[in-house]
């Protein structure tokens, strides 16, 4: 006796049910897009809060090396605060930058992007987006130096801090920031840059702080943005 042979019967998606996955798909990825993005976003400020740290504490390491003296200002690669960090840092290349800036301008920084390496002058092969509140730079002891004629027209070497604080809050003084440039000597009277994206390029020293994501950290002098030089 012969018997029919059964065959199975594949069902195939219909185009209305096809059209209804894509959507569940796409509503799926509209809802935990900007979780993503908020999670990414607090990636990179925790890696610059960590950034910020190491170079507070490497600065801090050199402080107390040299019976409390900041950085010397001259504009020599082997004496600028970028190679004098190396024996307290090492490479501290990586950690100069903020992964919102990770793009090299060759120049001055903007926004998104560092400042160096120019590959000459003090600079040399040395990048990044963190700069140093110039008001730290170590004064001569005829009274000069420290740089601050570059935003202190009548330049007053009192106008800079002295390490120990004497007479402030330590943890109130920014020591780096977001920047345009390897330094800057903010007033609290400077007004904010009118072009935040090229911010910098004029060479203005009051237009050297940028608005990244960086948070505001305060571990001893280490605070991550330069908003004025604070009075005693």
């Amino acid at each position: 006796m012969m018997y029919p042979i059964l065959r199975s019967v594949r069902r195939a998606f219909t185009l209305v049910e096809l059209l209804v996955v894509i959507g569940i798909i796409a509503l799926l990825i509209s809802i935990l897009l900007p979780s993503l993005n908020r999670a990414r976003a607090q990636a990179r400020s925790v890696q610059c809060a960590s950034n910020l740290r190491q170079l507070g504490q490497a600065y801090q390491i050199y402080v107390t090396s040299f019976r409390n003296k900041g950085f010397p200002y001259y504009l020599n690669y082997d004496m600028f605060w970028m190679t004098i960090m190396k024996p307290y840092h090492g490479n501290n290349g990586p950690v100069r930058v903020c992964p919102e800036a990770t793009e090299l301008s060759k120049g001055w920084g903007t926004t998104h992007s560092s400042w160096g390496p120019t590959n000459s002058g003090f600079i040399g092969d040395h990048y990044g987006s963190y700069g140093i509140n110039g008001w730290l730079y170590q004064v001569n002891s005829d009274g000069r130096g420290g740089g601050g004629n570059y935003n202190d027209p009548g330049y007053n070497a009192a106008h800079f801090w002295h390490i120990p604080v004497s007479g402030g809050d330590s943890t109130k003084i920014p020591l780096w920031a977001d920047c345009a440039w390897v330094d800057g000597w903010p007033q609290e009277t400077d007004p904010p840059p009118t072009d935040w994206a090229n911010v910098g390029q004029s060479g203005a020293a009051p237009s050297t702080a940028t608005p990244r994501r960086s948070p505001l950290t305060t571990s001893g002098s280490n605070s991550g943005t330069v908003i004025g030089r604070p009075r005693w």
